[in-house]
C-alpha cells in the first residue's frame, strides 16, 4: 500500500504512473506530487528526495548559441512577458577549481559528482539523485522551497548528462510541450562558452545556464523564482561557478550498507536529502538490482531498497486524517526494536520498518526472490549499525 511504501518507492510510483518515459513525463509534476506525498514528517515535514529525471535527445534548439528575443517570464515573480531575456551585464564569480576531466560514460550511483557551492536565502532543502533514474543514466542535484510546495517546481536545479546526451526541454506540471522562447549567449562558465535558454510556459520567472562540464558533457541549471526581483541569471552563474565537481568522492551513507546486501546485486540508484532550515529532515537511500536482469528491470521495481531517515513521534490524531502520510504502527519487533513488517506479495515487495535505531527509521523494501530465505528481516541483522546517528548529514552544500 502506498502509505507503507518507504521514500524513495513513493517517488518512483509517481513516475511510473506516467504513460511513457519520454517526453510525456512531466518532470515538474513528479517534483511537486513527490514532495506533496511526505510520507513521514520532522516538525513540518522531512525533505523528500526529488524525483531527478534526465530526459535525454540527440539535439536540442538552445543549447549554446545566441538567438533572438521573444516574450519571456521576466524577473522575479513577474507574469510571462514582462521583460526579454537579455545578455547579462553584471559581475561573474570566479569559478571553483573542481572539474569532471571528461564526459560521464557511466554514471556511478556511488560516487557524489556535484555538491553546491553557493545556494541563495529562501529554500528548505537540498536532494542529489545518481545512477539509473527514470530515462537514463544522468545526475541531479537541486534545492526547493521548504514546505508544502506549489503547484509548479520553484528553486535551483542542476544536472550533469552523461556523454553525448543533450538536455531536454522542461516538462510543465500543466502537461504542455516547452518550447525555446529565446538564447543569448551567457558569460563564459568554468572556462567554456555558456548560454541562456528560456523557455515557454514557465509560470515565473526561469532560466536555464547550459555549457559543456566536459567536451560532450553537458550541464545545465535552472532557477526558478520563488522571491520578487530574484536575478535569476546572476543565481545561475553564481550557482554555477561554485559548484564542487567529483569523480571520486565517495557518497556518503549514515551506515555502510554494501556488505549487507547479496554479492550479485549492485547500487543503480542513490537518493539523499538534506535540510537547510530546522523545519525539514535528511533522508539517505540507496537501490540495488541485479546487473543481469538489465535496467528495465530495475524501473519495474526488481530492486532492494534502504533507505534511513529520523524517527518522529506520531500523534494518534495524525493516524486518523487520511491526507498526513505517517509510518505504519508496529506490528512486530527485531533485534530489541519496534518495526513493521509487510510480507508482500508477487507483485508487491516485502517491507520491512524498523523504528528507533538511535533515533533512525530504517526502511527495506525488496522483490521477492531477491534476498535469501530470511528476507529483509536477515538484511537488517547484517546491517552495521555502529555509529548510526539521527544528526546525520549528507553535506550537500559548502
Amino acid at each position: 500500500m502506498i502509505e507503507e511504501a518507504d521514500v524513495s518507492r513513493l517517488m518512483r510510483a509517481e513516475v511510473e504512473s506516467a504513460e511513457e518515459p519520454s517526453t510525456r513525463l512531466n518532470i515538474d509534476q513528479a517534483m511537486t506530487a513527490g514532495r506533496r506525498q511526505r510520507r513521514y514528517r520532522q516538525g513540518a515535514g522531512i525533505g523528500l528526495a526529488v524525483v531527478a529525471l534526465v530526459v535525454g535527445v540527440a539535439t536540442v534548439p538552445g543549447l549554446v548559441s545566441a538567438g533572438g528575443s521573444a516574450p519571456a517570464t521576466g524577473q522575479g515573480l513577474l507574469a510571462p512577458g514582462d521583460r526579454p531575456l537579455e545578455p547579462f551585464s553584471g559581475q561573474v564569480p570566479p569559478a571553483d577549481p573542481s572539474r569532471i576531466p571528461a564526459a560521464l560514460e557511466t554514471v556511478d550511483p556511488t560516487i557524489l559528482y556535484a555538491r553546491f557551492g553557493w545556494l541563495p536565502t529562501g529554500l528548505g532543502s537540498v536532494q542529489y539523485q545518481a545512477g539509473l533514474l527514470q530515462s537514463g543514466s544522468g545526475v541531479f542535484l537541486g534545492a526547493h522551497l521548504a514546505g508544502q510546495p506549489p503547484q509548479d517546481w520553484q528553486g535551483v536545479s542542476v544536472r550533469l548528462y552523461p556523454k553525448g546526451v543533450a538536455p531536454a526541454a522542461p516538462q510543465r506540471s500543466s502537461g504542455d510541450l516547452a518550447t525555446v522562447a529565446e538564447t543569448v549567449s551567457a558569460p563564459e562558465v568554468r572556462g567554456g562558452p555558456a548560454s541562456f535558454v528560456r523557455y515557454s510556459g514557465a509560470p515565473t520567472d526561469e532560466v536555464l545556464l547550459r555549457w559543456e562540464y566536459a567536451p560532450g558533457g553537458w550541464a545545465e541549471v535552472r532557477v526558478s523564482s520563488w522571491s520578487s526581483g530574484l536575478d535569476v541569471q546572476d543565481v545561475a552563474l553564481r550557482v554555477a561557478q561554485a559548484l564542487r565537481l567529483s569523480v571520486t568522492e565517495p557518497v556518503p551513507l549514515p551506515i555502510p550498507v554494501d556488505r549487507a546486501v547479496p554479492k550479485a546485486l549492485r547500487p543503480v540508484t542513490v537518493n539523499l536529502s538534506e535540510p537547510l532550515v530546522s523545519s525539514e529532515g535528511w533522508y539517505a537511500g540507496i537501490d540495488y538490482a541485479d546487473p543481469a536482469a538489465g535496467e528495465d528491470a530495475a524501473r519495474r521495481g526488481e530492486i532492494v531498497s534502504i533507505g534511513l531517515f529520523p524517527d518522529r513521534l506520531v500523534r494518534e490524531e495524525e493516524r486518523d486524517d487520511p491526507g498526513v502520510k505517517v509510518p505504519p504502527a508496529p506490528n512486530s519487533t527485531i533485534d530489541g526494536h519496534q518495526a513493521y513488517f509487510a510480507p508482500g506479495g508477487d507483485a508487491v515487495p516485502e517491507s520491512l520498518t524498523v523504528y528507533d535505531v538511535a533515533g533512525v527509521t530504517i526502511v527495506i523494501d525488496a522483490r521477492h526472490g531477491m534476498l535469501d530465505a530470511q528476507g529483509t528481516k536477515g538484511l537488517f541483522q547484517k546491517l552495521e549499525l555502529t555509529g548510526v546517528t539521527a544528526d546525520w548529514r549528507p553535506r550537500l552544500t559548502g
